[in-house]
């Protein structure tokens, strides 16, 4: 699904199904495990699960996927991530310090 589309683009959330042919498609030997991809946000950025990592909790940090490598962490789990992109109310929070 689509989440906040705007004039420059949208997040896009890759369905479970689509995820490998992601790999084997635009993504095909540039990101690799344990880098799962499960958004797209377009002009090849991405944001990835690092299956290699685990928080407090249990869950697996997302990072932000940029110009071919990992750039940084942005929330502890995939719910996080969501929670912090409906507070910013769609905007790239990421792209800060």
């Amino acid at each position: 699904g689509l989440l906040y589309v705007q004039e420059a683009g949208a997040i896009r959330i890759i369905p479970a199904l689509n995820i490998v042919p992601e790999l084997k498609g635009p993504l095909c030997g540039k990101m690799t495990r344990p880098h799962l991809p499960v958004v797209d946000l377009g002009c090849g950025d991405y944001l990835a699960v690092d299956m290699a990592k685990e928080t407090k909790g249990g869950e697996r940090p997302v990072v932000w996927w940029y110009a071919g490598e990992v750039k940084k962490k942005v929330a502890d789990s995939f719910g996080a991530w969501l929670r912090k992109l409906v507070e910013s109310n769609g905007q790239p929070f990421w792209w800060e310090s």
